[in-house]
């Protein structure tokens, strides 16, 4: 089992994704963003394969603000919506 195995096994999947809008700040110097938090079963078996074979999994929501370093051990899932639900819509090392 390699990367490419969870690519075909978990791309284009649906996952629960809880949304919420939070604030920093007050004033004119306030910033809105959306928090998103996930227990979501397919993406804990995700985490356990992806650690079978010493990687580990860094999710990207949309806003998600991250390092650029590339990490050969490391497995970017990214999760956006689609309609109403959140899909799987790239994975890859980085």
């Amino acid at each position: 089992m390699g990367v490419d195995s969870l690519e075909r096994e978990f791309l284009k999947r649906e996952v629960d994704v809880k949304v919420s809008k939070k604030t920093i700040g007050d004033g004119e110097h306030a910033f809105e963003y959306e928090e998103h938090e996930t227990d979501d079963p397919i993406l804990k078996e995700m985490e356990e394969k992806a650690a079978k074979i010493g990687m580990v999994i860094r999710l990207w929501f949309p806003g998600t603000v991250g390092t650029m370093d590339y990490r050969i051990d490391r497995i970017n899932v990214r999760v956006e919506p689609v309609g109403d639900k959140f899909v799987i819509t790239d994975i890859h090392v980085g």
